[in-house]
């Protein structure tokens, strides 16, 4: 950063930071800041993803809605954009302003209008990734973005970006307190991952392929109440060891399980939004109300709290009430597809189907069963604005109601997977939060250590 510049951006935020502190231009502090590309390859049905700014949420890249590109694309892309380990990709375009550190060494995607800043080593990449979510940063990138439809930054101003620079004793204290924290949140999430594949593989070996455990000689289900040993995912079960099928309106079941409309085994309701220019329904509220925007930032099954609470008046205006914990709600246009386990009793918007688990079906086996069944529930959708599955269209699907003893074990099984990882939520939003109080304190030198 040359003289003028350091000038005038540290009377800018003069008093904010320490004397001994300084500032240092990006293209400076990294090996270079470049962006991705701004031509739009075409979609193909295999091949690598493209990355845009509408890709990077919370700190990460959510590539279900990604799509692929050819391998020709992808090289032409890397020759100016590739992505490398300790690299950060930054929001441009949008929400500007989200940053993500590439931390795998194998990098699969290209990315398109995605500010690159290509660092020269992990400490600081690490460093660099944390000053991006620091007030100093948040304010340069508010006071240069443009655009009055959709917001963005462009590549100048990345490159002109005012980077803090600190003592490298400073730097290693700080850097040691904030990834600490993010280390024991991704341990977490990834606990909480490995749960929720654990309970998706048992409901595929039970309900799926119909393996569960079965005492021919007693003629029943051969549960002892015992944690289930790994074994149970690969012995051979109640299918494969000659149990009796029959045939049903979904194809061949075990005896004793019976095909019915979801509305017989559960209770469905739907939502609505209060009027939002009445205060009385809104101002103070205390109770939760959800809508879909709180399942898409959702990292995990579990839905913990709600963005907006309304009033007591409020929820008078909602014919559904308010759904108890362990109900299920599942997103039912703009998009199809969001899906939690309320852990608060919560009220809903017109955006869900709301599910409340009342009927003898337990929230974790109607979860699995709502996964393996996304794709026959979204066929069912129409709309000429946007696709929604009615709750009329919902109430229909035939749904396959196991034995109650079968039901009853997965249950308890299940139980301590989503126990376990509501847990593992709650403290891993603690610990967000304490990251999140931290890092202001940290990167302005208002605590030093």
């Amino acid at each position: 950063m040359n003289t003028s510049t350091q000038k005038l951006f540290d009377q800018d935020r003069a008093g904010e930071t320490p004397d001994t502190w300084k500032f240092v231009l990006a293209s400076d502090y990294c090996k270079r800041v470049t962006d991705g590309t701004h031509d739009s390859p075409k979609q193909q049905s295999d091949g690598n993803y493209l990355v845009t700014s509408r890709h990077i949420t919370g700190g990460g890249i959510d590539l279900s809605k990604a799509y692929n590109i050819s391998k020709s694309d992808f090289q032409e892309i890397n020759r100016r954009s590739g992505v490398d380990q300790w690299d950060i990709l930054f929001s441009m375009i949008g929400t500007v302003g989200e940053a993500v550190l590439v931390k795998n060494p194998k990098v699969d995607f290209a990315i398109k209008n995605i500010g690159l800043f290509k660092n020269k080593s992990e400490i600081e990449a690490k460093w660099l990734y944390y000053y991006l979510k620091s007030p100093l940063a948040v304010h340069y990138i508010k006071s240069h973005s443009s655009g009055s439809t959709q917001q963005y930054l462009t590549l100048d101003s990345l490159r002109k970006f005012p980077v803090l620079v600190v003592s490298k004793e400073e730097e290693s204290k700080i850097l040691s307190i904030l990834s600490s924290l993010d280390d024991k949140i991704e341990l977490n999430r990834k606990m909480n991952k490995t749960l929720e594949e654990i309970g998706k593989a048992l409901f595929k070996r039970w309900f799926v392929d119909f393996e569960f455990p079965f005492d021919f000689a007693q003629g029943k289900p051969n549960f002892d109440g015992k944690p289930l040993p790994a074994e149970v995912l690969t012995k051979a079960g109640y299918k494969s060891s000659g149990g009796k099928m029959v045939d049903s309106e979904l194809g061949e079941i075990p005896k004793d399980w019976t095909v019915l409309p979801i509305e017989d085994v559960v209770t469905i309701k739907g939502g609505t939004t209060p009027s939002t220019s009445n205060p009385d329904y809104w101002t103070n509220g205390k109770i939760n109300w959800a809508t879909p925007k709180d399942l898409s930032v959702l990292q995990s099954s579990i839905l913990l709290d709600t963005e907006r609470q309304i009033t007591e008046k409020g929820l008078e205006r909602i014919g559904s009430g308010l759904l108890p914990m362990n109900s299920i709600l599942l997103s039912s246009r703009a998009p199809i597809g969001y899906l939690a386990i309320t852990n608060i009793p919560v009220a809903v918007n017109q955006g869900f189907i709301g599910i409340v688990c009342n009927k003898g079906i337990s929230s974790y086996y109607l979860y699995f069963w709502l996964k393996f069944n996304m794709n026959l529930i979204k066929n069912m959708a129409n709309g000429s604005t946007f696709l929604e599955i009615s709750k009329s269209s919902f109430k229909q699907i035939l749904f396959v109601k196991p034995s109650a003893q079968v039901l009853k074990r997965f249950e308890q099984v299940t139980a301590s997977f989503f126990s376990n990882i509501v847990k593992n939520e709650l403290e891993l939003n603690t610990l967000t939060k304490i990251r999140d109080s931290l890092l202001p304190r940290l990167m302005s030198g208002k605590l030093r250590v």
